[in-house]
């Protein structure tokens, strides 16, 4: 039986909710229901009771919990020994990230990977999207903390592993009468200059914006094509404009006040790529370890 669907079982008997599981082990609520489907016909048996109002083990479900348990106990122990004959890892990896979107997860993944190993080193590099994607393709980078759009591929050469999700938020000065609202329409932000991200420097980011702006009653006045964040920052928080930006830039240090889009949901996923044919030095250690404290981060609490 494989070990990553003993894993989900065990998190699904825990939580007893297939959204929180699915979430947690970062898969689909189908694709866990086939996963459980599959261990409960491998073994036989009915696991689990589930209907519309609740999810219940069955008294073998119960007995089979906890041998499985102790089985993924001894087999995270067997890890333990590898991982510490590993601990003297000596090496270099080159990281690339968005400052805004890595900002509090990078720092703690490093913190605790830098503390398991300690003979490895970290070289970081700050980039904007489009340069970061360009870095990994060119090795510049081992590994690359970027985000990825819904109507963007992953190239084929490349491992991507989500971290968390994130949407796309109006972006105003603390003076515009928006900024006292919580949520707000699209069309209201057509009452001000746009400034709109550059299709050559964010072909996917500029064109998610561009379908919203063109479906708009109402013709928007664009008055700058940003190819840094910054940029577009410095312009709102100057009130020259509004803008629309990933929510995750409200991490940076801005007055420049975010607000919620109605209709639009969190359909961007900040990730780590790295490509298949890396042969990089303690880079699935640190990929494990961010992918743990992302879910720490950002989903213990769900």
């Amino acid at each position: 039986m494989d070990i990553q669907l003993i894993r989900e079982f065990l998190d699904l008997s825990f939580t007893l909710n297939f959204s929180k599981t699915a979430q947690r082990v970062y898969i689909s609520q189908s694709a866990l229901s086939k996963h459980i489907a599959q261990i409960e016909k491998e073994l036989g048996t009915t696991l689990l009771i589930r209907d519309k109002q609740s999810v219940q083990l069955t008294p073998i479900g119960t007995v089979v919990r906890d041998r499985l348990q102790k089985v993924i106990t001894d087999y995270d122990e067997v890890l333990a020994v590898l991982e510490n004959d590993r601990s003297e890892l000596q090496g270099v990896l080159k990281i690339g990230f968005l400052d805004a979107a890595m900002k509090n997860l990078l720092a703690a993944s490093i913190q605790t990977y830098t503390t398991r190993y300690p003979h490895m080193r970290i070289n970081l590099s700050n980039y904007e999207v489009g340069e970061l994607a360009n870095a990994l393709a060119q090795n510049a980078v081992d590994l690359a903390l970027n985000i990825v759009f819904p109507n963007s591929a992953i190239p084929h050469n490349t491992y991507f592993r989500p971290l968390y999700n994130d949407g796309i938020s109006a972006v105003v000065s603390r003076n515009n009468p928006l900024s006292q609202m919580e949520e707000i329409r699209f069309e209201d932000l057509l009452e001000y200059p746009m400034i709109l991200p550059s299709p050559i420097q964010y072909p996917a980011y500029a064109s998610i914006i561009r379908k919203m702006v063109e479906a708009a009653p109402e013709e928007a006045k664009i008055i700058c094509d940003f190819t840094n964040v910054n940029t577009a920052l410095v312009m709102v928080e100057s009130e020259m404009g509004v803008s629309i930006l990933p929510s995750n830039v409200s991490n940076m240090s801005t007055s420049a006040v975010f607000i919620k889009i109605k209709g639009t949901t969190e359909n961007l996923q900040i990730g780590a790529m790295w490509k298949k044919d890396s042969t990089a030095t303690g880079l699935e250690e640190f990929v494990k370890i961010i992918c743990d404290t992302a879910a720490e981060m950002f989903y213990s609490q769900s």
